[in-house]
């Protein structure tokens, strides 16, 4: 059985050496003039969804030079159902995830705005056509503002669930000679009710991945597994 605690070191130094060549190269994934608007593949209105201005939402902590280097895209929204209930998204793309530039985990945003995180189980949601989108579920709470957060990263072509898959899919893409880019999405809403408010974002993520084009789909979600069973 291979033992985790020295196979991350060994796969941080083989994706670093990686990395080097893949800095040489410099062949992204998907270059800049083929990234889509995130503005544009994410609608507006879907299922029983619609956009609401002025969105609540914790943004990635960076506020420098360094930000524009890690994302090439960030997306804001706010949305409200006919029943009042509120679902805050960000979604933030990053054309290169290497040593030096990665997408920030929501843990590391939310403690750097004075939010006490709290990680819970991963799960794994079921969606149309057999298949499972791995989230992870996150206890954020400040006060006067108790809020439930689910997300997932897609780095190359796979949603990750640890550091070692996004240092195995660097390493992968990097024998390859490419940089593989990477993509953040993240739902969240303000409520002290954590399963009621992580049944409603599982709705709204059902339903806002059913309305995105079937061309840009795999830009969220990579290749996703089928479910167990199916």
């Amino acid at each position: 059985m291979i033992d985790r605690r020295t196979l991350l070191p060994a796969l941080a130094m083989l994706g670093t050496s990686a990395a080097a060549g893949l800095w040489r190269l410099n062949r992204k994934q998907v270059p800049a003039d083929q990234q889509p608007s995130l503005e544009q593949i994410v609608p507006k209105r879907f299922g029983n969804w619609s956009e609401v201005p002025n969105p609540h939402v914790v943004q990635p902590t960076d506020t420098n030079d360094l930000e524009h280097e890690i994302y090439s895209q960030e997306l804001s929204r706010g949305y409200r159902n006919p029943d009042g209930a509120y679902i805050m998204l960000l979604i933030a793309y990053g054309p290169s995830q290497s040593d030096y530039l990665q997408i920030h985990q929501p843990e590391v945003c939310y403690i750097s705005q004075g939010f006490r995180v709290n990680p819970l189980p991963q799960t794994a949601l079921p969606l149309q056509g057999g298949e499972t989108l791995p989230l992870r579920r996150l206890s954020t709470w400040r006060a006067g503002r108790p809020e439930p957060v689910s997300y997932w990263t897609r780095v190359g072509n796979q949603v990750t669930r640890s550091q070692a898959d996004r240092l195995l899919v660097r390493f992968r893409y990097g024998l390859a000679g490419y940089i593989p880019d990477g993509i953040l999405v993240r739902v969240s809403n303000i409520s002290p009710e954590t399963e009621p408010s992580f049944q409603l974002q599982d709705d709204f993520i059902m339903e806002m991945l059913r309305a995105v084009a079937p061309q840009y789909r795999g830009f969220l979600v990579g290749t996703l597994a089928p479910a167990i069973g199916a």
